[in-house]
């Protein structure tokens, strides 16, 4: 944004448009889009030849069902893993995703594209400039790819870029992507980051939520916010997978905030839950020009 004033201009008016639908949504709740969309997926692996054989067909299916499960086809029962006081605000979407069935060209594909490289890739260094990307505005990009300096996984809001901009996607080191043994158990994934919670979060971004604790690193003064009611206000991230309640300054008291939630920092295994007011975001998200082709996509 400080480099292209008209990408913040851009970003600007498509949050202004996505929070008058939203608005109208929690006003009137049966303007919510209540058919499943399915998302066609291409997941791009781009790592060295040793790390293709570790990063398996199954082990992308794997990735699918985690997000199949998290975004909305999860049991009932597996609310009761969230903290009780926690258990109302439980939310379902309607999102869904598979495998990409065929190529922007339209030849029969499995949805996965292979890349051999010993590139390493950052926030600065966006692996669709190597790996390519299939068209964002007919499917969701995901880069599996090592990426520098111990980050997990990246995603921009919507409205950062143009609808077609190669970078529209997510990008996700490849020991943090899918399910397996973390390194501790014979594996190669990271030992609290090994159940397909990074995708989850990431996406989340993707179909524009925030941090509980709004747009910044930290929140000490208690007045950021992700826009979600049935979110409590935290001072910043929780980490590892503590016992509730979890109390800060912004939150002091039971039941304290909601590191269980997707969109907070907590290990794999103690990541449970999006919201309704987050289920009602994202799937409002389906709505905006950089989003909307994927909701007829072919």
């Amino acid at each position: 944004f400080q480099n292209d004033p008209a990408a913040r201009a851009r970003y600007e008016n498509t949050q202004r448009q996505f929070e008058s639908r939203i608005r109208a949504i929690m006003n009137n709740p049966q303007n919510r889009t209540q058919a499943i969309v399915t998302i066609p997926v291409v997941v791009h692996v781009g790592v060295t030849a040793p790390r293709q054989a570790l990063v398996t067909n199954a082990i992308i299916q794997s990735q699918i069902d985690t997000l199949n499960f998290y975004y909305g086809a999860q049991p009932i029962g597996d609310s009761l893993r969230v903290y009780t006081p926690f258990r109302t605000t439980y939310g379902r979407s309607e999102i869904r995703f598979c495998m990409a069935q065929r190529t922007p060209a339209y030849a029969p594909s499995t949805g996965i594209v292979r890349t051999v490289t010993s590139s390493v890739f950052s926030t600065s260094n966006h692996p669709s400039t190597e790996l390519g990307s299939w068209d964002p505005t007919k499917y969701l990009n995901v880069w599996v790819v090592e990426l520098s300096g111990g980050v997990l996984g990246y995603a921009y809001l919507p409205g950062s870029f143009t609808p077609s901009d190669p970078r529209n996607g997510f990008v996700n080191d490849f020991r943090a992507f899918g399910a397996g043994p973390g390194t501790g158990s014979g594996g190669y994934h990271y030992n609290e980051y090994n159940l397909g919670k990074t995708a989850v979060h990431e996406i989340g971004h993707y179909f524009n939520l925030l941090h509980p604790w709004g747009s910044g690193g930290s929140n000490p003064t208690c007045t950021g916010t992700d826009n979600c009611a049935d979110t409590p206000p935290t001072a910043g991230p929780t980490f590892g997978c503590p016992s509730s309640p979890v109390t800060n300054t912004c939150a002091p008291a039971d039941p304290g905030v909601q590191f269980q939630n997707h969109m907070d920092y907590a290990d794999d295994a103690c990541m449970y839950l999006f919201t309704v007011n987050q289920c009602s975001r994202m799937t409002t998200s389906l709505t905006l020009a950089d989003r909307i082709g994927l909701t007829t996509s072919n």
